[in-house]
């Protein structure tokens, strides 16, 4: 990754936290869709049947999802035609299928923060964060504090998943200060950790490599142009980062080398 493109706001909306989905490796279902979860817990998954729809000023939604348990979040995902998430008040991401209209399964990280004052980094809003990138689909969480690992406040613990089935293929254990930083990324198996969400001129100051298992020198200006990003994620179809900024969803290109 070289530089971030000017961002590109696609609709505002009534609400400071939400997250805002596209499927990189659509099923019938999910091809061409968008979707919207509001606030940060709820039930509700909101389909869009289109770009153009999506960020039409009247908002109106073509579909919606309800699914059995709540979400807790901003850091859900849509892969393959199923929206991951974290069950709300459990140590589990669950698996929710937009075909069938079910929970169809979930993974239960024992010891993992799932609830409290302390978060997955320093924000008040993410346990767990999904993410997708070329590669496939990852799960990024921490564990809680212990006498006995010390270190725990400055490990990221990042999961590959097996979509289908959640289960765990790979775990790194990222050593980095989880509360400096805002939120996460990953794009071509590099995760991003973004500084600041309120600051104006904000800056990506940490990646890793997962597959060199090394740390990457960089420090990549960063707009949050309404000082308020509440969401993080990539898109690696179109190559793009998305983000809920101050009730804003917007868009921002990614120039690589």
């Amino acid at each position: 990754m070289n530089s971030l493109l000017q961002n590109n706001r696609y609709r505002t909306t009534d609400s400071d936290w939400g997250s805002w989905m596209v499927d990189s490796d659509p099923t019938p279902t999910t091809k061409d869709k968008y979707y919207l979860t509001y606030h940060f817990t709820g039930r509700s998954i909101y389909e869009f049947a289109s770009k153009d729809q999506f960020s039409s000023k009247t908002g109106n939604y073509s579909k919606v999802y309800n699914i059995q348990d709540q979400f807790y979040g901003t850091g859900g995902a849509i892969y393959r035609g199923a929206f991951y998430y974290q069950s709300a008040g459990l140590d589990a991401i669950a698996r929710y299928d937009l075909d069938s209209r079910s929970k169809t399964t979930q993974l239960k990280i024992a010891s993992s923060l799932h609830r409290g004052s302390e978060t997955l980094f320093g924000t008040s809003y993410n346990y767990y964060d999904l993410a997708v990138d070329e590669n496939g689909l990852w799960a990024l969480y921490a564990y809680k504090p212990d006498i006995i690992e010390p270190a725990l406040p400055n490990t990221l613990m990042v999961s590959k998943l097996e979509p289908n089935y959640v289960e765990i293929e790979k775990t790194w254990n990222v050593t980095v200060s989880r509360a400096d930083y805002s939120n996460a990324f990953i794009a071509q198996g590099i995760l991003y950790l973004l500084e600041s969400g309120t600051e104006l001129n904000s800056q990506i100051s940490f990646a890793y490599d997962l597959y060199s298992n090394s740390e990457v020198d960089l420090s990549l200006p960063f707009t949050n142009a309404f000082r308020n990003n509440r969401m993080l994620s990539y898109r690696p179809d179109n190559k793009a980062i998305m983000a809920w900024d101050g009730k804003n969803i917007v868009v921002q290109p990614i120039l690589s080398e």
